[in-house]
């Protein structure tokens, strides 16, 4: 009763009718049980008073004299100031229609004459009790709104802050990371500019210029990413530093770089500008007190009204670009100084090669790359070996044969596929009857090393599908290896190459892929299975905390995109363990075996030495 009397001392309740009695009456019950009361013996007097004080609930008689208890709920109900107090009618009058139009005029409840204490009470209560919820209901609403509003002020900060984020990371996303001129993405967005305005503005014009630079002291070496960063930031810096009037200045992919330059309408003008930019960019850098030169090869495309190949333009300029790199990497001198030829042997490789690939003189010889953490010989890497010199074929004899004569690139490959897959039947057949053969994979890989000249083949995938639905191995145990430069080079011809393999089943590995082009993965999605990396890397681990962290980061990159990772050239025990301790997958290496002949491979299967 107590804490009844203290939550009804809170309610202030407006006591109306015209008998003084009936209200000495009502009044003492109610403050008897706890209520504050007030009385007014008139419908006009209650009007007053509902304004002046707040009231938390009306007990109202109906038959009062000038304005009866209906018209004083119409009025009380019709003010915004009042029209939220709950009424209870109090009248002698107890027909249905009575109680009807009480309700009808804004009446929460009726109460008939003569009225017993209890009921009274109870309804009180009762209307207390809807109060009461009302104004808990009310409360949560402001308190939601609170937090709503503080919750849309913090949510439009935060929103400010992401806006200034995405402007920031587009900002970022349309430069190149190492030089900071602008990127593919950039450069297309001016381009396409550049070509709306010739079909919008009188007299519009430009030129755009492609320049792919190329260090040849480095066409085969194994990948650094210092120098190849190094490089690229030299050109750019040359690039900035002599070319002041461009539209855009942009690193397209790996070394090639290009320009676009308003109010160039003669052909002669751009071939004089492209020739001094040529000029600029032909020199020579220093990197860890060697010094490498660095050339330039152009090409060019007029961006003018009319002209039938305006929307290739950019293709055209680096075609151009490319043809001229070409014809400079595959001249005769360039190639006598690389593989050590005299003007004989340049004019007679050709011919002494494909008679050596009739007469079958050429043979394969298999290098085995060991599971590290296994100790298990899991792929062969394959090297092309001229029986009549005894030595293995490099890479620029190669790719200098197959550049004379085309038509070998699928000769080559065919028979590098069904003479593998001859030795393979062999070594089947010892792992199957050779009980201590647990060193060795009994589902082995074999890894085909795929030059420019033979992923450049007319429908290349097609033709693997033909020259393996006919061999022993199966697709999943193929890997084909394509070089990094390549990659970085022909990025959409690569990507259609990698997801045609994949609906094949065969896999593709690339060759010293750098974290830079790890990047590509996603731009140009590449479906890549592994990556090889250099040893040569890790020796530097302890002059450089910046090579560990690159070779993390390359490891790191590769799992992330479910790569494997193999260690080439481990030559020490000390790199097996350093890759050992990096988590790298897979090594090769002489450490554990030179490259080796079919027979030899034999004895492995035979012996079981414990390569590691």
């Amino acid at each position: 009763m107590n804490t009844e009397k203290k939550i009804a001392n809170r309610i202030n309740i407006l006591l109306v009718d015209d008998n003084p009695d009936n209200l000495r009456l009502l009044s003492n019950m109610l403050t008897e049980y706890g209520y504050q009361t007030r009385r007014v013996i008139s419908g006009q007097m209650a009007l007053q008073a509902a304004k002046a004080t707040k009231f938390d609930l009306i007990l109202l008689d109906i038959n009062m004299p000038q304005m009866d208890g209906y018209e004083v709920c119409r009025q009380l109900k019709a003010d915004s100031q009042t029209t939220s107090i709950p009424v209870i009618f109090i009248s002698a009058l107890n027909e249905v229609l009575d109680k009807v139009k009480a309700f009808s005029v804004g009446g929460s409840d009726y109460i008939s004459k003569p009225f017993q204490f209890e009921e009274m009470i109870a309804r009180v209560e009762n209307q207390v009790q809807i109060l009461n919820l009302q104004q808990e209901l009310l409360k949560l609403h402001t308190n939601l709104e609170e937090k709503i509003n503080k919750k849309t002020k913090q949510l439009k900060i935060v929103n400010q802050e992401l806006k200034q984020a995405q402007q920031k990371l587009l900002r970022k996303s349309l430069k190149d990371p190492v030089t900071n001129l602008d990127n593919k993405i950039s450069f297309m967005g001016h381009l396409r500019q550049a070509i709306k305005l010739i079909n919008t503005k009188p007299n519009y014009c430009f030129a755009l210029l492609v320049f792919d630079c190329y260090c040849p002291q480095l066409i085969h070496q194994a990948f650094d990413l210092q120098l190849e960063d190094s490089i690229a930031i030299a050109i750019a810096d040359k690039l900035a530093h002599f070319v002041t009037f461009s539209r855009t200045m942009a690193r397209l992919e790996g070394n090639e770089f290009a320009i676009i330059i308003d109010g160039i309408q003669a052909l002669e003008r751009g071939v004089e500008i492209a020739k001094k930019i040529q000029e600029n960019l032909t020199l020579s850098l220093y990197f860890n007190d060697q010094k490498f030169e660095i050339q330039a090869n152009y090409g060019i495309g007029l961006g003018i009204k009319d002209s039938p190949r305006l929307e290739s333009i950019l293709k055209d300029a680096r075609t151009l670009a490319r043809q001229a790199k070409k014809r400079n990497y595959y001249s005769p001198q360039k190639l006598q100084q690389e593989i050590d030829f005299n003007e004989s042997d340049i004019f007679s490789i050709v011919t002494e090669f494909e008679r050596a690939l009739k007469r079958q003189e050429l043979t394969l010889l298999y290098q085995p790359i060991i599971s590290l953490d296994r100790g298990k010989i899991k792929e062969l890497d394959i090297f092309l070996t001229w029986s009549d010199r005894g030595e293995v074929i490099s890479s620029s004899e190669l790719a200098y044969v197959l550049h004379q004569k085309a038509a070998l690139s699928f000769s080559v490959l065919k028979w590098m596929f069904q003479t593998a897959d001859d030795d393979f039947k062999k070594w089947q057949e010892i792992i199957l009857w050779n009980e201590n053969s647990s060193h060795i994979d009994e589902n082995i890989t074999m890894r085909f090393k795929l030059l420019e000249q033979q992923l450049l083949i007319p429908n290349l995938v097609q033709h693997l599908e033909q020259i393996t639905a006919k061999l022993e191995i199966e697709r999943n145990n193929i890997i084909i290896e394509i070089p990094e430069i390549f990659a970085q080079k022909n990025s959409v011809l690569t990507q259609k190459i990698s997801h045609q393999l994949k609906n094949l089943g065969i896999c593709l590995s690339i060759d010293n892929l750098s974290t830079r082009y790890l990047a590509l993965n996603n731009q140009y999605d590449f479906l890549v299975n592994n990556l090889k990396v250099a040893s040569s890397l890790v020796t530097k681990i302890d002059e450089s905390a910046r090579i560990e962290a690159i070779i993390k980061e390359i490891l790191g990159l590769a799992r992330e995109l479910n790569m494997t990772v193999t260690a080439t050239d481990i030559e020490t025990a000390q790199q097996l363990k350093s890759w050992q301790q990096l988590g790298c997958e897979f090594g090769t290496g002489n450490f554990f075996s030179k490259p080796v002949a079919s027979q030899e491979i034999e004895n492995l299967i035979i012996k079981n030495p414990w390569l590691m």
